[in-house]
């Protein structure tokens, strides 16, 4: 076919990207569900009219100030194609990302205690990584998960952590990074996608056998995934000696 073969460094920096792509998207997608509960939380741990009118009002500020969070991470660059209801673009990923964790800084000093500010410590996570940041990345992710243990993102920050901890050299840790998350039920993590996270770590780390096993584990239990395509791909790449 006259393709160039990619090189086991270049395949190690793509799936970085998809992963990180990966996780960019659902928060993307999942902007608004993860503000709508804040104010109804506050709400119901009022203990009086004025002091739930206090607080109220409260995490109203703090949720604007979360928007701009939000607006900032899912703005485009300048040149690209421009979402309806798009408020402002940045002219670099460098300064779009310094934006957002300057942004989510100001809510965590501003609003700690409150719902944005749980999430904006995330955020500040995936803007560190997204600048390429990964030992204070890590360090941010592994402050959120402490901080709000049981928050419905914890396993995507946990799969965060786990790539990073493979880009960085340490597959064996990574690996079993993710072997422990096979063991979490999310939803929002898919089960497939951890499982092929785990099968490219394998086979980075020379366990093709391991590798093979549980590609084709996904497309015995996830046949009807979007995921089972890429399995089907990186077994086949497998199986011609390229890296999982």
């Amino acid at each position: 076919m006259g393709t160039r073969r990619i090189t086991r460094h270049e395949m190690k920096q793509d799936e970085f990207a998809s992963s990180i792509g990966r996780l960019t998207i659902w928060v993307e997608d999942n902007i608004r569900l993860l503000g709508w509960g804040a104010a109804g939380a506050a709400a119901v741990v009022g203990l009086a009219f004025g002091g739930w009118i206090w607080r109220e009002r409260g995490v109203e500020r703090a949720e604007a100030a979360m928007a701009e969070v939000e607006g900032a991470f899912v703005a485009p660059l300048a040149g690209e194609p421009t979402a309806s209801g798009a408020a402002e673009t940045f002219a670099t990923a460098a300064e779009k990302y310094r934006a957002v964790r300057e942004r989510a800084e100001s809510v965590i000093r501003d609003h700690g205690g409150t719902p944005a500010a749980a999430r904006s410590r995330y955020y500040r996570a995936l803007a560190l990584l997204q600048a390429g940041d990964l030992s204070e990345a890590r360090r941010a992710l592994e402050e959120f998960i402490a901080s709000e243990p049981d928050h419905l993102v914890v396993p995507l920050a946990r799969r965060a952590i786990a790539d990073i901890v493979i880009r960085q050299g340490s597959r064996e840790e990574g690996c079993a990074l993710l072997r422990d998350l096979t063991t979490v039920t999310s939803p929002v993590l898919p089960a497939e996608l951890v499982l092929i996270d785990l099968a490219g770590c394998e086979a980075a780390r020379g366990e093709r056998a391991e590798a093979t096993r549980l590609y084709q584990r996904v497309l015995d239990e996830f046949p009807e995934s979007g995921y089972a395509s890429e399995a089907r791909s990186r077994l086949q790449d497998l199986e011609q000696g390229q890296a999982g």
